[in-house]
């Protein structure tokens, strides 16, 4: 008996000792890893060190002053955030249609994070974002862009963001022109029975083509070229850019300088990205929105008298003059058939 106990009290040391020995040779078990942080959104991991990339939808093409400025914003973004921030610039309506972007964003669905578009567009999210765009409010470009940093405009976008979208900066966009291939147009009257195309969904244009006496027909961009060229589509009104960034000189003979409305382009972000950015981050996207808007806007006048001059070797222009075509168009600020609230029509200068 006592030596069996004597064997089994030796078995026991023995399966201690290896255990101790194991202990010595086995590697120390993991720690926990740390959580990573967020910031006050919940949103955005700041200790992955993962860049945030935001995709940004514009419709002009590569060589338009828009996506250029597009472009340099971009790369100014990067620069300062040690690429922490990166905006992926898709031009030429590559993510879709403005007014389809926009409406994502107020939904949620994330086609784009940043949208560059006629304020006019913003309508299917805000209606008060018309108000820039209503007919001859704005003598010329300075008048435009002092009315863009007011009180009328910043309402209209605290609207805006309330739908989540935020407005950081205004490109331009230029003055709007009539183009047809059925006579020149020197008063409304020579409108009148003529079928002129309007984007789809901009219900401003539409009512302000049938108060000149036109025949509005909604269509894509897209679209209007062949339109035009088949005939079954007059005229068109739009930018001088557009015109030529479409070649529809190439189906337009006429083309009149009415400058009949103004073509404010909001540089906007959704708010679901902005609340994943860090203050510095907003602070850096806030700044040099601003710088490319100013560099824009002089680059984008520049493009238009230049553009505007190559058109006069291909088109017959006219300027006409804008009294009759002022008081057609009283009807639009008369019935106020855009939906623009009282309040911001108030401001109006």
């Amino acid at each position: 008996m006592r030596r069996a106990a004597a064997l089994l009290l030796l078995l026991c040391l023995l399966v201690a000792l290896s255990g101790c020995a194991a202990a010595m040779t086995d590697p120390p078990p993991e720690e926990p890893a740390e959580k990573a942080t967020v910031d006050v959104s919940g949103q955005r991991a700041l200790q992955t060190h993962e860049p945030l990339v935001l995709k940004l939808a514009v419709s002009t093409g590569d060589e338009d002053p828009c996506t250029v400025s597009a472009r340099a914003f971009a790369e100014a973004v990067g620069e300062r955030t040690g690429g922490q921030i990166q905006i992926q610039v898709n031009a030429a309506s590559l993510l879709g249609e403005d007014e389809e972007l926009i409406l994502s964003i107020v939904k949620g669905e994330g086609q784009a994070d940043i949208v560059i578009a006629d304020a006019a567009a913003f309508c299917a999210a805000e209606p008060d974002m018309g108000v820039s765009a209503l007919p001859f409010l704005f003598a010329d470009y300075e008048d435009a862009w002092a009315f863009l940093d007011g009180p009328a405009e910043s309402a209209a976008e605290e609207k805006l963001l309330e739908k989540g979208i935020r407005v950081l900066a205004h490109y331009d966009g230029g003055f709007h022109c009539m183009t047809n291939s059925v006579r020149p147009i020197m008063t409304p009257a020579d409108l009148e029975g003529l079928t002129v195309s309007c984007p789809i969904g901009d219900s401003l244009t539409e009512k302000l083509l049938l108060a000149f006496g036109a025949n509005p027909r909604p269509l894509r961009m897209s679209e209007l070229y062949p339109e035009l060229m088949l005939g079954s589509c007059d005229g068109q009104e739009n930018t001088i850019a557009e015109i030529c960034r479409n070649r529809l000189y190439e189906v337009q003979t006429y083309l009149a300088v009415t400058n009949h409305r103004y073509s404010a382009l909001c540089l906007a972000v959704s708010e679901q990205a902005w609340n994943c950015l860090s203050s510095e981050e907003r602070l850096v996207l806030t700044e040099e929105a601003a710088a490319s808007a100013e560099a824009n806007r002089a680059l984008s006048r520049e493009k238009t008298e230049s553009l505007l001059a190559e058109l006069a070797g291909t088109m017959e222009l006219t300027s006409p003059d804008l009294t009759l075509f002022r008081t057609a168009a009283e009807s639009i600020y008369t019935e106020n058939p855009t939906g623009i609230s009282e309040a911001i029509l108030a401001m109006l200068p």
